[in-house]
């Protein structure tokens, strides 16, 4: 990617940065770093909602991770710093330097890394123990996931989107929504959860690994990491199953099953309408929903087989 002289022209370079203010950008990383030379900077985001870029002080690199103006009003940057000074607490990201409330960033830039592969049973092993580290670890945001909350807000501005795409989207979101209300979310225990587990938030090197980007976290259900694991995946039936058994370590049944499908459902309509309100608003989502859909449907076929 193409490498800039000053964060100016990084602006300047695309349409979609012409909302980031330069002078804060400086700032910041000056309040950071004192009066040092900055080398360089060069754009990293790739299909990530905000604009993130690397910049060189001295022979180290460095990310600043800028919130869009597209997640404000959506998006508790309150909370997910929180979350962010919990997750390196628990040492499952130590990778951020500085972060304010209002959703800027500074981190280091990891070497050397790959992403999750969801083929490899050390990567499921590892993401798992990541999860019951998060969730076992009874600390708290303080903010609860009203997820439902979410997906009538994404569905009220995205219905006549959802309805060009899928036909069935009524009747889809009605059964999630019988699925919801069999629930007794409002008094089930929340743990916390980072609400965005997939490949390109777990970064995987030769001595530390990373669950980054806590954009999403709030108190919830941990049915919902594994929810936003397997819908970015190609996992069938019989792996799901495998995987959520794995995560409960053999302390399951039909009850348990049926609830953590249920969730997986009411998880994965929020991401469908998610993607889908991206879409509409020029961002190529097609994979991706057509993805969530596969996945929302087994999960709701799934629920009815176990009601």
């Amino acid at each position: 990617m193409q490498v800039f002289n000053s964060v100016d022209d990084l602006i300047q370079s695309s349409r979609e940065f012409h909302f980031m203010d330069a002078e804060l950008i400086t700032s910041n990383i000056v309040n950071c770093f004192g009066n040092k030379e900055i080398k360089s900077y060069q754009v990293l985001a790739d299909k990530y909602t905000n604009p993130i870029f690397s910049f060189w002080i001295d022979t180290t690199r460095y990310v600043y991770r800028y919130p869009s103006d597209k997640t404000l009003g959506i998006i508790d940057r309150e909370t997910e710093k929180i979350a962010n000074d919990i997750a390196e607490t628990l040492g499952l990201d130590n990778s951020g330097i500085w972060m304010n409330n209002d959703g800027h960033k500074i981190s280091r830039y990891i070497v050397n890394y790959r992403f999750f592969d969801y083929e490899v049973k050390k990567d499921i092993e590892l993401a798992l123990d990541m999860m019951h580290t998060l969730h076992d670890s009874g600390q708290l945001t303080g903010t609860p996931y009203d997820i439902m909350g979410e997906i009538d807000r994404l569905w009220a501005q995205n219905k006549d989107y959802a309805t060009s795409v899928f036909t069935n989207i009524f009747s889809i979101r009605k059964a999630v929504k019988s699925i919801y209300e069999d629930l007794d979310y409002d008094n089930a225990e929340k743990v916390l959860c980072h609400n965005d587990i997939y490949a390109r938030n777990v970064l995987i090197t030769f001595d530390v690994n990373y669950l980054i980007d806590w954009e999403f976290s709030k108190d919830g259900h941990p049915a919902f990491d594994l929810a936003s694991l397997f819908i970015s995946s190609e996992y069938s039936d019989y792996e799901i199953n495998r995987i959520l058994k794995m995560y409960l370590r053999h302390e399951f049944d039909d009850k348990i099953i049926k609830e953590y499908y249920s969730y997986f459902a009411v998880a994965t309509l929020f991401w469908l309408l998610w993607a889908l309100n991206l879409d509409k608003n020029g961002r190529d989502m097609e994979t991706e929903i057509k993805q969530y859909h596969k996945h929302l449907m087994k999960f709701i076929k799934k629920v009815k087989s176990l009601s």
